[in-house]
């Protein structure tokens, strides 16, 4: 029996990991779907601003104050959004289709995304984040009881050499009972034992107790070869958050001076002092600002998805059980 609820524990082990494992892939096509929604976003307000800045472009050539070629500028950079836009839908669709395939279910047209999870409660030095993989990963526990499952088959296996004791009684009362030529009515009762032992088998029990023991060394090996590249892949996931972070932090800090920089640039272009070129650039300057945060966003929920994976807890901000 106790072989059968370590290997029923380990089979369970198996499924958590596998679990884990899906939850990853879907939060990381999550966070695809959000960061392609939000150029989306950025894409369609950069197209919007160049059309109205092309509407104005027309209005000062009707009136004399603007040349030809410069209004061919203004299309040309609303071509080119138009292009961003396209680019931007499509990668959106093909995020989403992944997602879909993922949860195994179409999303509906109307479907509101919300952020991943925040970061709440997460280990402060690496060494807290391996000690939390060496005691939450499933792929250790499999591991673990199939260690004890294959114990028991150890203690199974060596018990084959000892002699087998069985006792039998029992109680009755019957006519006739034991006393054949009475032929009356009365009450008996009988014990007994008997005693089994395999002298010699050709030597199975022996092969069964070495492949047991084999069996055990290999999963010792397999559990320390498992706990090193857990170590590994804690450590990796671990630094690429920390990195995560400081880039989010200096992305905001990009996009706070490009948005300073393009309202600087637009008042200086609607007093005539800016050229076309140095507005667009300066436009430009800012729709990679927004895109450079908002992936720095992304990849700071995606790498702290990758953390809680590593660590065995990814399973926790759902309250999945």
């Amino acid at each position: 029996m106790s072989a059968a609820r370590s290997g029923l524990a380990a089979r369970t082990s198996e499924i958590q990991r596998q679990r884990a494992e899906l939850i990853y892939q879907v939060e990381t096509a999550y966070g695809q779907v959000l960061k392609t929604e939000k150029y989306m976003d950025i894409a369609r307000a950069g197209r919007e601003q160049i059309a109205g800045h092309l509407r104005d472009a027309r209005n000062l050539l009707n009136q004399g104050l603007l040349k030809k070629e410069e209004l061919l500028q203004v299309q040309v950079h609303l071509s080119e959004a138009d292009l961003a836009v396209v680019q931007a839908e499509n990668g959106h669709a093909m995020s989403l289709a992944v997602l879909e395939n993922l949860v195994g279910e179409k999303m509906a047209p109307d479907l509101t995304f919300s952020p991943l999870p925040p970061a709440s409660g997460e280990t402060a030095d690496l060494q807290s984040a391996v000690n939390a993989a060496f005691t939450n990963r499933a792929e250790l526990k499999t591991i673990s009881y199939t260690q004890e499952a294959n114990r028991a088959l150890v203690a199974m296996a060596q018990a084959g050499r000892l002699p087998a004791l069985a006792a039998f009684g029992s109680v009755g009362y019957g006519k006739p009972g034991l006393d054949m030529l009475k032929k009356e009515w009365m009450d008996y009762w009988l014990v007994g034992a008997g005693l089994e032992w395999k002298l010699w088998n050709g030597g199975k029990v022996r092969s069964q107790v070495q492949q047991a023991k084999l069996n055990g060394s290999l999963l010792e090996d397999r559990d320390r070869q498992l706990r090193e590249a857990i170590r590994l892949e804690v450590t990796k996931a671990f630094l690429q958050f920390q990195e995560a972070l400081q880039r989010r932090q200096l992305s905001a800090v990009l996009q706070n001076q490009a948005e300073e920089s393009f309202r600087v640039a637009e008042h200086q272009y609607q007093q005539g002092h800016l050229a076309h070129s140095s507005y667009f650039d300066s436009q430009t300057a800012l729709m990679r600002a927004r895109m450079g945060m908002v992936q720095a966003e992304i990849d700071c929920a995606v790498s702290l998805s990758a953390l809680r994976r590593a660590e065995g807890v990814n399973e926790i901000p759902y309250g999945v059980q």
